[in-house]
């Protein structure tokens, strides 16, 4: 189960996750992994003047749905994953009606590799592609994570724009994960947003 809470210039943001996933052991190196997610998203959208709608005019709860499926081989990770989300329309218009939202899709592919420096130093890059609307956005990033516990990391938002996010984030009894990110946006997303910051927590039950 996932909690965000995401904030910036053009939106205001929580959402709730509920993932399972389910693990195929194959052999001893190798796994197959399949998983599917439903959330409840809640946003709260600026206006021109960049003042906060009300409930009704500028958000409201939205629902999302993605399915997933994972390859390992020792250290290595192949991913791929989908998501359908139900959203308003960008505007100042009233969201509760139903000729107000549309529909999102987008798509992930993701490599993903992890490898120990030192016995309690652990470095994953990562390299992850995302279709969704008529773009395409190339991310790659990489983490560190010290004594299975603290970790931090950097990643590439966006290859032709020099956007990038900063995160940090610590587990507490092998079952929470507690982290902050924040995404700096430039040319992309200019006028609209400067920046986000998102907090979450996760708690994952075996």
């Amino acid at each position: 189960m996932n909690s965000y809470h995401t904030k910036n210039y053009l939106n205001n943001t929580q959402k709730l996750n509920l993932n399972y996933s389910y693990v195929m052991k194959i052999s001893e190196l190798h796994k197959l992994s399949f998983g599917i997610g439903l959330g409840l998203i809640r946003r709260l959208y600026r206006d021109s003047n960049w003042n906060y709608l009300t409930y009704y005019e500028g958000g409201g709860v939205d629902f999302s749905i993605n399915i997933g499926i994972a390859y390992r081989y020792k250290n290595l990770k192949l991913g791929a994953s989908g998501i359908n989300m139900i959203e308003p329309k960008f505007g100042d218009k009233a969201a509760k009606h139903e000729s107000s939202r549309t529909q999102y899709r987008a798509f992930n592919a993701l490599l993903d590799y992890k490898f120990r420096l030192y016995p309690n130093l652990q470095i994953s890059p990562k390299f992850q592609i995302t279709r969704q609307r008529l773009s395409t956005t190339v991310q790659m990033g990489i983490t560190a994570t010290m004594h299975d516990v603290f970790w931090i990391g950097v990643s590439k938002i966006d290859l032709y724009f020099p956007d990038y996010a900063l995160m940090a984030g610590f587990r507490l009894w092998g079952k929470f994960n507690v982290g902050y990110a924040y995404d700096h946006y430039s040319n992309s997303w200019g006028p609209w947003s400067k920046g986000s910051h998102e907090a979450y927590l996760t708690f994952t039950v075996d």
